[in-house]
């Protein structure tokens, strides 16, 4: 069944999720306080994991690859920060 999932988002460096595969990734926003990201998944689907790296406005992204594919932001009203989430896809 096709249906919208949510996924609670670490604002660590690296967060890894399992979701179905093909899930395709609609929206990252705060909700109440917390990062959560938004995906169209196929629930009869198995499971894989990805990985994501959440970098705030201003920090380091040497760390990412050129593959890396841009997800979204987030803005962290009680921190006065914006967070910025990238998928790895090697």
């Amino acid at each position: 069944m096709r249906t919208i999932w949510k996924y609670k988002l670490s604002v660590a460096d690296t967060t890894d999720i399992l979701m179905p595969v093909g899930a395709q990734v609609l929206d990252v926003k705060m909700q109440h306080d917390d990062a959560v990201m938004w995906a169209l998944v196929d629930s009869d689907a198995l499971l894989r994991l990805r990985r994501f790296h959440i970098l705030g406005t201003g920090h380091d992204a040497s760390r990412l690859l050129p593959l890396d594919r841009y997800v979204g932001s987030f803005n962290n009203e009680n921190l006065s920060l914006v967070f910025h989430v990238f998928e790895s896809l090697l």
